[in-house]
């Protein structure tokens, strides 16, 4: 079994600014990533390039995308937004790259996302 790691708080912030029912639609999608890891694939994640992946969730109107890497057994989700536009925002990749680097290089420790 995989370990959920956040960079921060980026997934509590997320999940602290929708509804309840985004809210579990978001959750249900992190645990799926936690049992599946690598193996996820299809619709729910998509690879970004530089070692970085996508967890896409629907709800409603809505697109909700949480961007993370493997790094061991640990999967560090690294930026979490509601996607406005067709593609990732490159101020948002470029973030991400720059927290994965932080995570890896400099020893930046996640905090662990816990599940009830």
């Amino acid at each position: 079994m995989w370990k959920v790691l956040q960079y921060e708080a980026v997934y509590d912030d997320l999940i602290g600014s929708v509804d309840d029912a985004a809210e579990a639609r978001i959750y249900n999608a992190v645990v799926q990533l936690k049992e599946e890891g690598h193996t996820l694939r299809g619709k729910v994640s998509k690879p970004l390039g530089d070692g970085l992946f996508e967890l896409r969730i629907r709800h409603k109107h809505m697109a909700f995308r949480l961007i993370y890497f493997f790094d061991g057994a640990n999967i560090p989700i690294v930026v979490a937004f509601v996607k406005k536009t067709q593609k990732t925002p490159p101020r948002l990749m470029k973030l991400a790259k720059a927290r994965k680097n932080e995570m890896i290089l400099e020893g930046k420790k996640g905090v662990e996302i816990t599940f009830h």
